[in-house]
């Protein structure tokens, strides 16, 4: 297939594709007013600026009509995505965005490499979208990571699911109505290695503050269903989750000033098994919480823990790391703690430091490392933390033209 492109200021290029041996597609058998559209890679090693341009295209020495085109810039909405040392190193550093093109919305995969977080390696399309939402990457072991799903809430209960299939290749969509008047969702669920997605909700009441958190389990051939987790009296203060090695979701809850811990097993219909790992009347308050790799050190063994950030009468903060029974295996040396701020996303640094994006009270945001004071951030859309190979921290936020900010937040991330 040869490609002639008439690019800005009157230049043009010619490019060639050569077809796969065995192209499944090579020929098409059309019904009666039938259609049938094919999507076209033009190739290239750079990225066309933004403008309009003019390609011509030749199929065996057959000519096409010449089709105008416009290159545009990139306007996000909304983004998503947990960083993940293992799964960053196995496949890069994967986040979802959603775009406002000229006509509705689309959401992209946007893939960036594992050791420099600010080189991005491209954006995938996944789907053409009615309206803006606010997706979800769905957390899975390192290996699974090129087909665990991207998720989100259509109206109040409808759930709708796109699974990767591998870079470049193009994933399918799948809508279900979940069985109640309305959902929250909560947290970041996960794809197990079956590829099933498991979600945890939220179930408000039909009166009153109080509810039930649930996961929703559902794949390409499984029919939704969900289990029980625990009723609460008013929605938990805060959820983080993780998936442990074997697959099983991981669900932690901030509330009535307790942290509790919940297990599910993907490979049963069993309700959550939980544990309580902050007891009321705790020392501190527990200010964040989220899954990570306590590096090995005397005396203990290092590995997946749950690490919470917790300040003591409030002006010294400092970093508790649990083990999946339940105890304390790490205490981090007290660092000074300025209040009024709420943490948006907090990441260990090392054994005995983190990062950690905040919020004040008239919603600026800002970021606080290595037991400094709090500094006021760069702005910009979906802010989260990222480490990369040298061991630095990151602050990834998008603006126009995709994930353009990347801000040095602390060194030393092992």
């Amino acid at each position: 297939m040869r490609f002639a492109l008439q690019l800005p200021g009157g230049h043009s290029q010619v490019r060639f594709s050569t077809p796969p041996a065995d192209d499944p597609d090579l020929r098409w058998l059309l019904p009666v007013d039938g259609r049938r559209e094919l999507t076209v890679e033009i190739p290239s090693r750079q990225v066309l600026p933004v403008g309009v341009y003019q390609v011509e295209i030749e199929v065996d020495q057959v000519g096409l009509a010449p089709h105008s085109f416009r290159v545009a810039e990139a306007e996000p909405v909304a983004a998503a995505g947990v960083y993940d040392s293992p799964t960053a190193v196995k496949v890069g550093q994967q986040a979802v965005w959603v775009h406002r093109a000229a006509q509705g919305f689309q959401l992209y995969l946007h893939l960036a490499d594992a050791a420099d977080p600010t080189r991005a390696l491209g954006s995938h399309h996944l789907a053409d979208l009615a309206g803006p939402v606010q997706p979800y990457l769905a957390l899975s072991l390192p290996n699974r990571a090129w087909s665990r799903h991207v998720y989100w809430l259509d109206g109040e209960r409808a759930l709708t699911a796109v699974q990767l299939a591998g870079p470049g290749r193009p994933a399918h969509q799948r809508t279900t109505d979940l069985p109640w008047p309305r959902v929250r969702l909560l947290g970041v669920g996960i794809t197990d290695s079956s590829g099933v997605l498991h979600v945890p909700v939220w179930i408000p009441a039909p009166a009153g503050p109080g509810g039930e958190v649930r996961v929703v389990s559902w794949g390409e051939r499984r029919a939704p269903s969900s289990r029980a987790v625990v009723r609460l009296d008013s929605p938990p203060g805060r959820v983080s989750t993780g998936i442990d090695g074997s697959s099983d979701l991981r669900l932690v809850l901030h509330h009535d000033g307790v942290v509790d811990l919940y297990t599910v097993d993907t490979r049963s219909e069993l309700p959550a098994r939980g544990r309580r790992v902050i007891d009321p009347g705790h020392e501190a308050e527990v200010l964040a919480s989220r899954f990570a790799f306590l590096p090995e050190g005397e005396g203990r063994r290092g590995g997946r823990a749950l690490f919470l950030l917790e300040v003591q009468g409030g002006e010294w903060v400092r970093g508790r790391s649990v083990a999946p029974t339940g105890e304390t295996v790490h205490l981090q040396p007290d660092q000074p703690w300025a209040g009024g701020f709420e943490v948006l996303d907090l990441l260990p640094v090392g054994a005995d430091g983190f990062a950690a994006l905040l919020r004040d009270e008239d919603g600026g945001e800002w970021v606080m490392s290595d037991g400094g004071a709090p500094r006021p951030g760069p702005g910009g859309l979906s802010p989260a933390l990222v480490g990369d190979a040298d061991g630095d921290v990151w602050l990834r936020s998008w603006g126009r033209g995709g994930p353009v900010s990347f801000w040095p937040i602390a060194g030393r991330f092992d």
